[in-house]
């Protein structure tokens, strides 16, 4: 094989070479934001729009099936106003006797306490 000595590259050119090089780090650094910021604005863009898309779908799945429900109530022969009123108030109903339990849950969780302070107050006397 034969060993190439290789040749002396001109400073000038060495000098443009490496001149152009960086330019294009920079370039390509000052055009990567830009396309990046209007990349997010596109993304964002998207974003609310399949959002809003979503939520306009499920309002109209809402929507259908409450008049799939009257559909069937008045199929069934039952007033769908009465039934809908019906089950407001045994919600409530059931919301009452929830807080009713809980405050049940509370008063025996703190009568321990209330039962030992009163034996102490009894016992120094």
């Amino acid at each position: 094989m034969s060993s190439a000595v290789p040749k002396n590259v001109s400073p000038l050119i060495r000098a443009c070479r490496w001149g152009l090089l960086l330019t294009g780090v920079v370039y390509g650094r000052i055009h990567y934001k830009t396309v990046k910021a209007k990349e997010e604005k596109v993304h964002e863009n998207e974003i609310n729009k399949a959002t809003h898309h979503y939520i306009q779908k499920l309002g109209e799945k809402k929507i259908m099936g409450e008049q799939s429900m009257v559909e069937l109530a008045h199929a069934a022969g039952v007033d769908p106003n009465r039934a809908r009123i019906k089950q407001q108030i045994t919600d409530a109903q059931h919301n009452d006797q929830t807080l009713v339990n809980k405050m049940d849950n509370d008063i025996t969780a703190t009568a321990p306490v209330s039962q030992s302070l009163k034996t102490s107050k009894t016992s120094h006397h």
